[in-house]
């Protein structure tokens, strides 16, 4: 966290993208057929923002490391902030194309529908969103809240949207949103909580078993 704050100070943020694409690949590279394939881990999402993405040499890196480190198809994925891609929509109208393109998804994070229709973003070619998890937060308890987030998940559904939702934290709002969407994503501490590099090798090769 210390590292990023002075990165971002001194404009170096995308560096240290760079460096975590590049970890990634030595651990796809690693354990890609070993692990991640016949255990079905299949995609790494990187959280990243505009200022990484104006940077021409950054997408070149991106598309050469997918190259170098044999990602399949929509292996690697970014996750920005609806905000950002609001503040810079018209710049990302033109990086999305380029993106998919070569396999490479952007994916709309910490969505809220306050700033963006699912419209806008499909017309720039972003057609998977992670609801955020202030959206989610005590749908257990709040019918109107339930109601709000099932809105979503159904709209999205008519418009082909694939939909992540964030903040899962008990069985009751797992059920909940399974009830409206039975195959919809979800992630939360409900499920699991974060883990290191080592650590994350491990679970996948026991889940894989």
């Amino acid at each position: 966290e210390e590292l990023i704050k002075v990165a971002a100070k001194h404009g170096k943020v995308s560096h240290i993208s760079n460096m975590l694409i590049d970890y990634v690949g030595d651990l796809f590279k690693r354990f890609g057929y070993s692990v991640f394939k016949t255990s079905g881990f299949n995609r790494m999402s990187i959280n990243s923002d505009y200022n990484y993405f104006r940077d021409e040499s950054s997408i070149e890196h991106i598309i050469n490391a997918t190259s170098k480190f044999h990602f399949p198809k929509n292996f690697l994925t970014f996750e920005i902030p609806e905000d950002e891609i609001a503040n810079h929509y018209d710049e990302f109208k033109t990086i999305i194309p380029v993106l998919r393109k070569n396999d490479l998804e952007i994916v709309c994070d910490h969505y809220t529908g306050g700033l963006l229709s699912f419209d806008k973003l499909l017309a720039i070619g972003c057609n998977e969103i992670k609801i955020d998890r202030k959206v989610v937060k005590d749908i257990d308890i709040n019918t109107e809240k339930f109601e709000s987030i099932k809105a979503l998940i159904e709209n999205a559904e008519e418009r082909k949207i694939t939909l992540t939702i964030v903040g899962i934290e008990n069985s009751q709002q797992y059920e909940l949103i399974k009830s409206i969407k039975s195959s919809c994503a979800l992630q939360g501490y409900y499920f699991h909580h974060p883990v290191d590099s080592n650590e994350l090798i491990e679970k996948i090769r026991a889940n894989g078993q």
